[in-house]
């Protein structure tokens, strides 16, 4: 994303509408509906693709450039999956360095948690957990050094 394109997503998000008794169930299998309803974002086409994609298959790959959105999708798709599906399961994201896990996708994650009261508990670091077998946690292959934190 661009600096100004960042900047109007991130002003989306401390705008978000507090929504207390949502059936996040009713979203089940419609993230483009939870994503514009209960996280009150208008996606771009390329966005909605990879949403689609995400919804229609079991592997999605996103080649893409630099700053287009991916990371803020990322997120997006993750409090979908994590808050209208109440079987066991796991969402882990990953990211090439610890930096981009931590500040980037779960800053959204974080975000999200926190505005739009999605349930569980969504902790400063890279974890959400819903239940004991239903949580979200980001990883990445370098540990983070002191640089990182």
């Amino acid at each position: 994303m661009t600096e100004s394109t960042e900047s109007r997503a991130l002003e989306k998000l401390s705008n978000l509408l507090t929504i207390d008794d949502v059936d996040y169930q009713l979203y089940t299998g419609n993230p483009h509906g939870f994503i514009n309803d209960v996280l009150d974002i208008t996606m771009w086409s390329r966005q909605e693709e990879i949403v689609q994609s995400v919804l229609d298959n079991r592997f999605t790959v996103v080649d893409s450039g630099f700053g287009t959105g991916k990371s803020l999708c990322a997120a997006m798709l993750t409090c979908w999956w994590l808050t209208t599906y109440e079987d066991e399961g796991i969402v882990i994201t990953l990211a090439p360095t610890w930096q981009q896990v931590a500040s980037i996708v779960w800053r959204y994650i974080r975000h999200f948690g926190r505005k739009a009261k999605l349930p569980g508990i969504v902790f400063e670091t890279p974890r959400w957990d819903i239940s004991p077998n239903r949580y979200g946690i980001g990883l990445s292959p370098r540990k983070a050094t002191k640089e990182d934190i």
